[in-house]
């Protein structure tokens, strides 16, 4: 196994950019998918993924987390055989969920399928979405197995090894789905609904090749973990390990569970509360927030994955070593750092809303669609930031007091969001969220600071220069927008072009300014110099 192992920041870093090339694939592929299998045929689709992704979020949740930080703690004690058990174990337990997703989604493909279709659905539109349901089932079995994988090399620290799985599976999956759902259509000519069948059987293909992908380096990394084993795990022991396990797993899934709360609780109110205050296009709202805001704030939220995988074996480690400084230093480090990254994504969504939203979307309701993304950005800002503290919390062992606090934001959104749509409208829904996910990200906080204490001059002063960073940059994009980069409304092709100049232009304006007041520096722990040096050696 290589003893090389990647800083926190580098390590997150690495994970964010594959998770935001990642859900990049993930916002292109619809296009030509849509125009392949038929905008009629997309429901199907959707219907098998929504389900599926559901069902393994609830019977997944926590496990990798629970990997990771097991597997974190004992290889700082050198205890290798435990490391094996923690493996070992989570095969079994994954492998189980798997089966029982598996299974449970095959019997009631059928009264699912009766339940998500039209009321006037045919025998033939309710047997395509049993079939879809059937299909993506094997996937419950082959994701879950992938995640203990993922778990275990995320707690060995090897996260460029994490973040290639995440591309590969999403690659492999967009092209099995592209080619396959191809050549039955146009070579084979095939009904279009053979190309929904592929892309159902993408996820698990895609799964399958990142299991092969990570066997590969079991053949390194497991071999050398066996020759440094040097006993048997007793029964009690592998008890003892199960049993911590769920200590770990169980209050990470509830959190995972209740997460969900804030878009039920939207489902719920949101139409019947706009209705009360006279909005006659609520449903047009709720569509434009659900199927493309959504996408767009996600793009600032590719940052919270990275540093939420690795901020766990880091500060794992060196919470159970006792050396409560540098996990101080992570937990500053892991904030800090997301925060430097998403704001300025933040920043473009909000102050380029329009701009934004016309390049990917079209200008059918451009002032709405903007001011929209606009609100959402918050939202999208909230939900980048939460992801990271959660972990922190939980790596810290601080799993009770996460769950209240979680708790406790989830009632701020439930009692005031029917108040706040009433007053605001649509903009209610969203500082609802922001509110109820940011007062539970604060208490967390509160709560860290308690366990390790964040070193708050640091903290703040790395905030206030982000802060100008960002002020520096909206003053470019004001003036860009003045001086005649209008973006909207002259053809998406050109309005790419301005986006993409006045796009440059801010983040050239951002890296300037956080390199003047030295951000990247304190965040790599590199010198002006170095960091010089090493732009250097890249170009050359």
């Amino acid at each position: 196994m290589s003893k090389k192992k990647q800083s926190l920041i580098l390590g997150a870093l690495i994970g964010s950019a594959g998770i935001f090339l990642t859900k990049f694939i993930g916002m292109i592929y619809v296009i030509p998918f849509n125009a392949l299998v038929g905008e009629g045929n997309m429901a199907f689709y959707s219907y098998a993924y929504r389900t599926y992704t559901y069902i393994l979020n609830v019977s997944s949740a926590g496990f990798p987390f629970a990997i990771a930080a097991l597997v974190a703690k004992y290889m700082v004690k050198d205890d290798y055989d435990t490391v094996l058990a923690i493996r070992r174990i989570s095969f079994y337990i994954m492998s189980l969920f798997g089966m029982i997703g598996m299974f449970g989604l095959i019997l009631m493909s059928t009264p699912l399928a009766q339940i998500v279709s039209p009321i006037d659905a045919s025998i033939e539109y309710l047997n395509i979405v049993k079939t879809c349901y059937c299909i993506i089932s094997l996937a419950l079995f082959f994701v879950p197995v992938l995640s203990v994988y993922r778990g275990f090399y995320q707690g060995l620290k090897e996260l460029t090894l994490y973040a290639q799985s995440q591309v590969v599976e999403q690659v492999v999956r967009v092209v099995f789905l592209l080619v396959a759902g191809f050549i039955s259509v146009y070579v084979f000519k095939s009904n279009r609904i053979m190309a929904v069948y592929f892309a159902v059987l993408s996820t698990s293909i895609a799964a399958v090749v990142a299991i092969i992908q990570f066997v590969f380096r079991d053949r390194v990394v497991f071999k050398d973990l066996k020759e440094k084993a040097n006993r048997k795990v007793t029964k009690d022991e592998y008890k003892r390990i199960l049993n911590e396990m769920l200590q770990y797993a169980l209050p990470y899934m509830i959190v995972s569970i209740l997460g969900y709360s804030y878009f039920i609780i939207d489902m719920l109110v949101f139409n019947r509360t706009m209705g009360l205050r006279g909005e006659i296009n609520a449903d047009l709202i709720y569509g434009i927030i659900n199927m493309n805001v959504d996408k767009l704030t996600s793009i600032p939220m590719a940052v919270a994955p990275g540093f939420s995988v690795a901020v766990v074996p880091y500060i794992s480690a060196s919470y159970e070593e006792k050396n409560y400084p540098q996990a101080s230093r992570y937990v500053n480090e892991a904030i800090i750092t997301s925060l430097y990254l998403a704001l300025p994504l933040t920043l473009v969504l909000a102050s380029l809303s329009k701009p934004l939203y016309y390049i990917f979307y079209g200008a059918t309701y451009t002032e709405l669609d903007g001011e929209i993304l606009r609100w959402y950005s918050l939202d999208g800002l909230a939900s980048t930031i939460s992801p990271v503290i959660t972990s922190i919390t939980m790596a810290l062992g601080l799993r009770k007091q996460n769950m209240k606090n979680v708790a406790i934001g989830i009632f701020i959104k439930l009692v005031s969001v029917v108040p706040l749509i009433y007053l605001l409208g649509y903009p209610g829904a969203c500082l609802s969220s922001v509110i109820g996910t940011l007062s539970g990200c604060l208490l967390n906080f509160l709560d860290v600071n308690r366990r390790v204490e964040v070193p708050k001059r640091d903290f703040i002063n790395s905030l206030s220069k982000i802060v100008l960073c960002l002020l520096f940059t909206q003053i470019v994009f004001v003036l860009g927008q003045k001086l005649g980069l209008v973006i909207v409304n002259q053809g998406r092709v050109i309005g790419l072009i301005q986006f993409i100049v006045l796009g440059g232009f801010g983040a050239v304006t951002y890296l300037i300014s956080s390199f003047y007041f030295k951000l990247p520096q304190y965040i790599l722990h590199k010198s002006t110099d170095e960091l010089l040096t090493m732009i250097r050696l890249k170009r050359s």
